[in-house]
This record gives C-alpha cells, structure tokens and sequence, in this order.
C-alpha cells in the first residue's frame, strides 16, 4: 500500500463523488453516442428509403391526377351534346389548372457523396465508435469508485489519460481531413445549386453545406474550445483520484475502517 492507514486519512467522498458524476455522465453520454452512432452506420440506408418513399408518393398522387383526368374524358365521351362536351372540357382545364403541382423529388446524390467519402467516413466511425465506448467505461468507472473499489479508480485513471489522448489524436486527424471535408462540402453545394430543385425541397441541408463551407479559419476556433472543454473533466479526474486521501479510500481493504472514516 503507497500510503498506509495510519499516515494519510482516506478521503471517500472524493472518489464517490467523482463516481456518481461518471455514472451520470456515462449514462448521459451512452444513449447518446448510441443514437449518433446507429443515425451515423443507418443514414445511407435511412436516405435512400426516404428517396423511395417519397418518389412512390410522388407516384400516386400522379397516378390520382391521371384517374382524375380520365373521369372528364369519359363523361366527356358520353355526353351527347356539344354545349355539354364544352362545359366539361371547361371543367377539366380548371381542374388541371388549379391541381396542386407535387414538389420535385429530392436529389440526396450530393449528401450521400459526401458521407461515403473514405477520410470522412473513417473519421467519422472512429470518433463516435471510440466516444461510445469510452461512455461505457466511464459508466463502469462510476460504479467501482462508488463502492471504493481499487479497480474502479484503475479504470477511472485509465479513462482519462485515453479520453484525453482520444481527443487529441483525433482533434488533430479532423485537421488535417479539414480541406477534404471544405472540397466535399464545396462539390455538395455546386451540386445542389446546379439542380436548383432542392434548394426549395431541402433549404436546411443547402443552408447546412453553405455553413460548412464558409466555417474556414473559424473550424480551427472551434476545435480549440472542444479540446479545452473536453479535457477539463478527464484533467480533474486525474488530479483528484492521485491525492493521498483518494488513493487510501480506494484502496483500504477493512471495510468497518472504510465506515470508520
């Protein structure tokens, strides 16, 4: 034991402290990393039955509007008389006229290029892949050091220095995809803006690749401040579970001296 019982008073409200932020955060962080990661592996699959969809709906409303047409024909054909054949026909260029033109279908090409990129996806499955199961451990974490248990400040160690390298490599691996993220957001607007229907079908993802294209020297503000906010957690984990206190709270063995204290 590194510090014996005798010399350094076990502080537990530290380590259970920390413990139940890490249960609250892995929790927190683990349902949403799911729901990241299981949009990111399904997108592909989720666009193009949303194309299809929409191109079947497309579909029947014209199949509708033929039906409809043909029921003027029809009474068109039976009429007997000319003034009754004119009034229909007059009926049936309202009707056209006035029938709600269905929207062009979207062109989610652009978007599915730019997901399948190889760099951007690579980059995109390791960081929500890893950030998922980094959650999960800092859950697990949470648990032992709410119980005092050696492992459980291990684990939370372990935690921090990877969650802190984990940001840091692939902070700097998202600057370097930089330029071809901007090269695909720039292909993706031009596409977008050739074929001007989905500027008015999907104004949110036009706006989106505008954005992504105009960040420039702003993405490199932002990855700063998610470096600094993502490691000041990890930071006080590391400081606070190497105190004296900490350490001899996790690692007494009698659990009646563990009370005591």
């Amino acid at each position: 034991m590194d510090f014996p019982e005798d010399k350094v008073l076990p502080q537990p409200g530290i380590p259970k402290t920390l413990g139940i932020l890490n249960v609250i955060f892995g929790v927190l962080l683990t349902l949403f990393g799911t729901c990241l990661f299981g949009l990111l592996i399904s997108l592909p699959a989720i666009l193009t039955v949303g194309e299809e969809s929409i191109k079947k709906q497309q579909a029947q409303v014209e199949a509708q509007q033929k039906a409809n047409l043909k029921s003027y024909d029809d009474r068109e054909n039976a009429a007997k008389t000319d003034e009754e054949k004119d009034a229909i026909r007059k009926e049936k260029a309202a009707a056209i006229a006035s029938a709600p033109k269905a929207p062009p279908p979207p062109d989610l090409g652009p978007l599915k290029d730019m997901m399948s990129n190889p760099t951007v996806k690579a980059y995109n499955l390791t960081f929500f892949g890893s950030g998922l199961i980094l959650s999960v451990l800092l859950m697990i974490s949470g648990i032992g050091l709410i119980r005092l248990a050696p492992w459980g400040r291990s684990l939370a160690l372990t935690w921090a220095v990877v969650q802190i390298l984990q940001i840091l490599l692939l902070t700097a691996y998202g600057t370097a995809i930089e330029p071809i993220q901007q090269a695909e957001a720039r292909k993706m607007l031009k596409k977008m803006e050739a074929n001007g229907k989905n500027q008015q079908v999907m104004p949110g993802l036009a706006a989106g690749a505008q954005i992504e294209q105009a960040r420039g020297g702003l993405a490199y503000v932002q990855k700063a401040v998610w470096v600094l906010l993502g490691c000041t957690y990890p930071v006080i984990v590391l400081a606070l579970l190497n105190t004296a206190g900490a350490r001899a709270a996790c690692l007494a063995k009698d659990e009646a001296a563990r009370e005591g204290f």
